[in-house]
């Protein structure tokens, strides 16, 4: 470990420590001062006595509490992670099947068939004419011959434009 880790590590194990006195004493101020109100209003008492202790210990605890949060953060994450990690895991499992479904509807293999611009209609790779409207799919590029699609603005093999 270096200095740097050493020295995080130390402050750490101090807040905790701090955190557990503070936590403590709060706990007992406060105990003492809700008994002590209680026990002063069962006997009919109209001084509120020792619950002052409560102004005190309630504060305490709470500083306590957050500074044994902040000491012990990096164990509560790393136990949130691992918990939460496991049902993730097993959710992205179970939805496995589903989503490969959906990937590889969106994946079909597009170099099977040509849609038509005018309509849409999945035609063969090698048609020239929609099997369905009649609209021309693959036209010749003026300029080198070659075949193109129909809605191309620039020919694939001779870079001209065509329309």
């Amino acid at each position: 470990m270096n200095n740097k880790n050493v020295n995080h590590e130390k402050t750490k194990k101090k807040i905790k420590i701090i955190g557990f006195i503070l936590v403590g004493l709060g706990a007992i101020l406060t105990i003492i001062g809700f008994v002590g109100f209680f026990a002063s209003m069962a006997n009919g008492a109209s001084s509120i006595g020792l619950f002052a202790f409560s102004f005190v210990g309630l504060p305490m605890l709470a500083i306590g509490a957050m500074l044994l949060l902040f000491g012990y953060k990096r164990e509560l994450y790393n136990y949130n992670v691992d918990e939460t990690s496991a049902v993730t895991n097993k959710h992205v499992q179970m939805l496995k099947p589903s989503l490969d479904t959906i990937a590889d509807s969106f994946n079909e293999n597009k170099d099977d068939y040509v849609i038509c611009n005018s309509c849409g209609e999945k035609n063969s790779k090698n048609a020239k004419f929609c099997k369905k409207c009649g609209a021309v799919i693959k036209m010749k590029c003026p300029h080198c011959g070659e075949e193109i699609d129909s809605d191309s603005e620039f020919c694939s093999h001779c870079g001209s434009k065509v329309k």
